[in-house]
């Protein structure tokens, strides 16, 4: 079930038609990177063990039909670990023979995953997390809980080795089971410290610090803080847009962005960052709100003025200081807002595709996520191509003004 926050201290369940599973594990990320999360989905569905991806299209959410293996009683994750700007996923528990696995797939940046041959221990009933533990910029994993064989468990850490595939490090952690973990720098010294719980012979709580000086360990720097701070609104719909940060130790693609926005000047009551307004440090481990992307959309804004700040989360989920604060105003308008019903629009093959005009002096734009407007002209009824081959790939918003109306749409090219 997908339930919706009202923002009154109430949610709705939402009718998304996402399957039933049983022993699963889900996760939120935006791995077609068109500015909203979509769902990854890891368990028994039926046929013991499945992986299904559901695309999220504006609050609609449809199924991925992605070659990729799945698993029950395990954790998914996603994770850029090729630092190519796309989250790939981490996969572990048992396959259709009830054999501990653990699979790591690669994003192809085109709505497709490649296996990678990770190397990686086939592990069931724990945590798979990725963690940069030595801050060399790129993300690692820890794995724990049950493996193949009678009894047998482990704990073990993979040190990311660049290329496509992990060694694993003698970390010298206790074999467990049934396990959990959570990572956080709890002294404040800039590295990832570890609590691990489960089963050995009798039930463990540890806590471990890192203190790890030596091999590809850095003491980790913080990202620059994001500039270039733009706006688009149209309605009631809005797009931030940032420049892209660098990092000593993350490359540029791998950086992610967290978003704090309000309806007063510092305000977070609209978007919570997470994180220390005026320190930038995190109060949670884990990627920014915005994810890989250098924008953020937001939908169905109520007529005021929004004010919003940026901030460039590392692979080491450290935070830079916040951004200077950025505003736009969403006014009142008569002008009534409606979906895509009867209008379709879509690219394939370098070819924007718009169906379902009716109007003899339709308006159509296309805009780019920072606003730019790259096409405009009155189009007659039926149906419209227009070749996007010279567009860089990315996100557009398609909109097109019909009979007094607005029709808006995102397409990926």
């Amino acid at each position: 079930m997908l339930y919706h926050n009202n923002g009154d201290g109430t949610f709705s369940e939402v009718n998304a038609g996402l399957t039933i599973m049983n022993s699963p594990s889900v996760d939120w990320g935006d791995c077609d990177n068109d500015g909203d999360v979509d769902l990854l989905m890891v368990g028994d569905a039926g046929s013991v063990s499945e992986t299904f991806i559901y695309l999220n299209e504006n609050g609609t959410f449809t199924r991925l039909e992605a070659e990729i293996e799945g698993a029950v009683g395990g954790y998914a994750s996603w994770g850029d670990y090729d630092n190519d700007g796309n989250l790939d996923i981490l996969i572990t528990g048992k396959d259709f023979t009830l054999v501990p696995v653990s699979y790591v797939y690669r994003n192809n940046g085109d709505l497709t995953f490649s296996f990678s041959n990770a190397g990686l221990v086939g592990t069931a009933l724990g945590p798979a997390d990725w963690i940069d533990y030595d801050n060399d910029g790129d993300l690692d994993i820890m794995l724990s809980g049950e493996n193949a064989g009678c009894g047998n468990a482990s704990t073990r850490l993979y040190t990311n080795n660049g290329v496509g595939s992990f060694d694993e490090f003698p970390a010298g952690l206790p074999f467990v089971e049934r396990a959990s973990s959570a990572w956080g720098d709890y002294d404040n010294d800039g590295d990832y410290d570890l609590m691990l719980t489960g089963l050995a012979d009798s039930p463990v709580t540890r806590f471990y610090r890192n203190d790890l000086l030596s091999g590809t360990f850095q003491q980790n720097t913080l990202p620059e803080v994001p500039g270039d701070l733009y706006t688009y609104v149209s309605g009631d719909y809005a797009v931030i847009s940032w420049g892209r940060s660098t990092d000593a130790q993350s490359p540029q693609m791998a950086i992610t962005y967290n978003v704090m926005v309000g309806n007063e000047s510092g305000a977070i009551n609209i978007l919570s960052p997470q994180a220390d307004i005026s320190t930038g440090d995190r109060y949670a481990a884990c990627t920014g709100n915005a994810g890989n992307n250098d924008f953020m959309v937001f939908r169905a804004l109520a007529p005021g003025d929004y004010y919003f700040r940026i901030q460039a989360i590392d692979q080491a989920f450290a935070g830079s200081p916040f951004s200077e604060e950025g505003s736009f105003s969403v006014l009142p308008t008569g002008v009534e807002q409606h979906s895509l019903s009867g209008i379709k629009a879509y690219i394939s093959e370098n070819i924007l595709k718009v169906s379902g005009i009716t109007s003899a002096d339709a308006e159509l734009m296309i805009v780019s996520v920072t606003g730019q407007i790259l096409f405009s002209e009155t189009v007659k009824p039926g149906d419209f191509s227009l070749s996007v081959a010279p567009y860089p790939a990315g996100i557009y918003l398609i909109r097109i003004v019909e009979n007094g109306k607005i029709y808006q749409a995102k397409v990926i090219k």
